[in-house]
C-alpha cells in the first residue's frame, strides 16, 4: 500500500514540472475530513519584485464565484424573495423581448441561452484590457435580442446569464452583490480572506499578480479593465476556499437542502440529463463522485473538487494562465485516492477522431489534433485535452458538455444530450478575398466590422461603441474564418466568422460564432 509520504511525492514532481522558482506560481491544499493530507505554495506571487506565493496569498478565482452566486439565490429563495423558476423578466421587465423568455434557474445551469458578456465585450471592439463598468456591461446584455439557443436546448456556459443573475439578485436584495456576498456568504463561514473584488483597481493585501506565457519562460501581466461581480469577480485564498468547500460538503450555513439542488444535474428539453447543475459541476473520475467549480480570469485561474464519498477537499490557485487546475486538481485526487474503476474498457487509439470536420450545415467547425497520443480540441478559447469517458472522447473541462466518436466520413458529437454528425474536410479553400472585403453592421451591439485586405491577407476591424481592435482572418472552410488574437493577452477568444451567400452572390451576411455567443449577425453595409 501506497504511504501518504509516497503520495506527496508523486504530487510533489507534478507541481515540480509545472512551476520553477522564477515562474508564476501555485497554492494547493487537500484535506480528507478536516486534516489537511497536503499543502504546497510554489513559485512567485509577483515576479517583478521576487515575490514568493504563501498560504495567504490571495488570488482571482474567476468563475468558481458562479456557484457562489447560485448559493446566494437560494439563500434569497428561501427568504422569499425570488422564485427561480420564475420567467426572469418578472424581476427585470426592461429586459428585450425574447423569442423565449429564460426562467431564473436557466440562467443558473447555463442553458439560458443568454450571450456571455465577456464575449459580446469582444465582439464590440472592446476586448477585456479597456476599462468597462459593470452597468456598461448589463447594458450590453441586456439591449441584445438574441439568444444562443432555445432556454433548455442546450448548456452554453454564460458568464452574461450570471450577470443577468446578479442583476436580478440587487434587484430583489436592494443591496449591492458584494454586499450581499459578504453578508450572506463570506462573514458568516468565516471567510475573512474573501471579497468581491469588482475591478482590478482596488489593492488587496498579499494579492498575486496574474501572467501569461508567450514564450519559454516568458510572461505578461494579466487582468482585466472591466468590472465583474458575482459571475466571476471574487478574490480567495487556499484556507478560505477549504472553508468553503467543507461547508458545501457539510453545510451549515447553507443548510443540505441548497447543496443537494445545486448538486442535481440539470435535465434538457429533450429529457436528457446534463452535468451541470445550479453553479456546480457533478461528474465521476475513476470511479468516485466529484463536484465543484473552477474557474480563470487572465493570468489567474482556480479549482475546486470536491469528492464526498471519501470526504476529500481539493483546492488550487495559481497565477499562471498556462498551469491548468481541472486537470492538475484530478490529477492530485487520483494520486490520494486511487483509481475505483480499474477495469474499465481501455482508451482507443485517439487518431481515429483526429481532424477537420464540418456539419452538414457548413456552419459549425470542429478541428481535433493528436500531439504526443494526447487528443486536443480546439475551441474558441483555446485548446482543450479530450480523454476517455462514458465511451467517447470528453474534453477535459466542466464547461463543456459533449462528446465524439468515430462515424462513417467523419464524427458524432453527443453534445447536450443530442447526436451530432460531422463530415471530414480537406485542407481550407482558394477564396477571393474581394467576396469578404467591406463593412458589416450589427446596431444592437452597437458594432462595424470592417474587412480589408492587407498583403493578400484579410483583416478585420472591429470598430464599436467601447473601443476597437484588430486581427487576422485564417480560412478554415468555404465561407468560414477564424480570426486570430490581436494580443496574447486575448488568446482564449478565437471567434469565428461564417459569410452567408444567396444563390451564390457575393455574401450578404455575416455571422459571429464562439463557444458561449453564437450567430450574431451582420448585416453588410
Amino acid at each position: 500500500m501506497v504511504n501518504d509520504t509516497a503520495i506527496a511525492d508523486i504530487c510533489d514532481r507534478r507541481l515540480g514540472e509545472l512551476v520553477g522558482p522564477a515562474t508564476p506560481g501555485l497554492a494547493v491544499r487537500i484535506l480528507k475530513g478536516n486534516e489537511t493530507v497536503y499543502d504546497r505554495a510554489l513559485g512567485l506571487a509577483n515576479i517583478e519584485h521576487d515575490v514568493p506565493v504563501r498560504a495567504e496569498t490571495a488570488f482571482r478565482i474567476g468563475s468558481a464565484t458562479k456557484h457562489m452566486a447560485c448559493a446566494l439565490a437560494l439563500l434569497l429563495a428561501r427568504d422569499g424573495l425570488i422564485d427561480i423558476e420564475a420567467p426572469i423578466d418578472h424581476y427585470l421587465p426592461e429586459l428585450p423581448a425574447y423569442p423565449v423568455v429564460p426562467t431564473v434557474r436557466q440562467l443558473m445551469n447555463n442553458t439560458s441561452g443568454v450571450c456571455d458578456f465577456l464575449e459580446l465585450l469582444t465582439a464590440s471592439g472592446s476586448g477585456l484590457l479597456r476599462p468597462v463598468s459593470w452597468p456598461t456591461s448589463c447594458d450590453l446584455v441586456t439591449r441584445q435580442h438574441h439568444l444562443n439557443s432555445v432556454p433548455g436546448n442546450e448548456f452554453i456556459y454564460s458568464a452574461g446569464g450570471f450577470l443577468v443573475l446578479c442583476m436580478i439578485l440587487e434587484k430583489v436584495s436592494g443591496k449591492p452583490t458584494e454586499q450581499l456576498f459578504d453578508e450572506r456568504l463570506f462573514e458568516p463561514l468565516g471567510m475573512k480572506h474573501s471579497t468581491l473584488l469588482v475591478n482590478d483597481r482596488t489593492i488587496v493585501h498579499a494579492m498575486a499578480s496574474p501572467y501569461l506565457e508567450t514564450a519559454p519562460k516568458k510572461f505578461v501581466r494579466g487582468g482585466w479593465g472591466l468590472e465583474a461581480k458575482g459571475e466571476g469577480g471574487a478574490v480567495s485564498t487556499v484556507g478560505d476556499m477549504v472553508i468553503w468547500g467543507r461547508e458545501l460538503l457539510h453545510p451549515k450555513v447553507l443548510g443540505r437542502d441548497i447543496v443537494d439542488r445545486m448538486t442535481t444535474p440539470l435535465v434538457y428539453n429533450n429529457g436528457k440529463t446534463g452535468k451541470y447543475g445550479l453553479g456546480l459541476y457533478t461528474r465521476e473520475f475513476k470511479g468516485w463522485t466529484t463536484f465543484g467549480h473552477g474557474g480563470r480570469t487572465p493570468g489567474m485561474r482556480a479549482e475546486l473538487a470536491l469528492f464526498p464519498e471519501s470526504d476529500l477537499t481539493v483546492v488550487v490557485l495559481t497565477n499562471h494562465h498556462d498551469i491548468d487546475p481541472y486537470g492538475l486538481g484530478r490529477f492530485l485526487a487520483g494520486a490520494w485516492l486511487g483509481n475505483r474503476a480499474p477495469d474499465t474498457a481501455p482508451a482507443p487509439d485517439p487518431e481515429g477522431i483526429a481532424g477537420r470536420f464540418l456539419n452538414e450545415a457548413g456552419d459549425d467547425y470542429v478541428e481535433i489534433r493528436v500531439v504526443n497520443g494526447q487528443a486536443r480540441l480546439a475551441t474558441t478559447s483555446g485548446w482543450a485535452d479530450l480523454h476517455w469517458e462514458d465511451g467517447g472522447w470528453a474534453p477535459v473541462s466542466a464547461t463543456l458538455d459533449m462528446r465524439f466518436n468515430p462515424a462513417a466520413g467523419g464524427i458524432e458529437n453527443l453534445s447536450s444530450g443530442t447526436v451530432l454528425s460531422y463530415r471530414r474536410i480537406g485542407a481550407p479553400p482558394a477564396y477571393a478575398n474581394a467576396d469578404y472585403v467591406g463593412s458589416w453592421r450589427r446596431d444592437d451591439l452597437g458594432t462595424t466590422y470592417i474587412i480589408r485586405e492587407v498583403e493578400g491577407r484579410l483583416r478585420l476591424r472591429l470598430q464599436g461603441e467601447l473601443g476597437y481592435f484588430d486581427t487576422v482572418l485564417e480560412c478554415v472552410a468555404p465561407d468560414l474564418f477564424r480570426a486570430e488574437p490581436a494580443d496574447p493577452r486575448a488568446s482564449w477568444n478565437q471567434p469565428f466568422l461564417y459569410f452567408e451567400r444567396e444563390n451564390g452572390a457575393v455574401p450578404a451576411t455575416l455571422r459571429y460564432s464562439t463557444d458561449r455567443t453564437r450567430g450574431l449577425r451582420f448585416a453588410r453595409i
